[in-house]
């Protein structure tokens, strides 16, 4: 998907996030927040906070499975540390996998800004359904 040889996911899409990269057990998203992404605070939605680092952390768990594994998120756990608004420039997410049971898996996930500052942090528990045999 990073690369382009498959497409990626409608979700992706209706967004506005795009995957930089990927390697075994860590991925990173970016995306560059516009007024479309407001809530009536006038601060980008808490959804789209919680869309970035589930994607990041989910997708770093799908990273270390088999092919022909299936896996959901069971839990997302967000915290909030400081409004994103249009002006924030791209915003980044990476995911990260910390541990990997044989059923379920546990990743964490940053929201940062271009110059670093933390804006959100999350930990998923995601359920593993792999392909027997590996």
């Amino acid at each position: 998907m990073a690369r382009g040889d498959i497409p990626s996911a409608p979700m992706m899409d209706l967004v506005g996030h795009r995957l930089i990269s990927a390697s075994s057990g860590e991925t990173v998203f970016r995306l560059t927040p516009g007024e479309y992404h407001y809530n009536p605070m006038w601060t980008v939605h808490g959804g789209l906070y919680a869309t970035m680092l589930d994607s990041a952390a989910a997708c770093a768990v799908h990273t270390t499975l088999p092919v022909g594994s299936r896996f959901s998120t069971l839990e997302l756990s967000v915290r909030f540390l400081k409004a994103i608004r249009a002006g924030t420039g791209p915003i980044t997410a990476t995911g990260r996998v910390l541990h990997s049971g044989p059923q379920v898996v546990l990743a964490e996930a940053r929201l940062e800004d271009t110059p670093g500052t933390l804006l959100a942090t999350a930990t998923a528990n995601c359920f593993v359904s792999r392909v027997p045999g590996k």
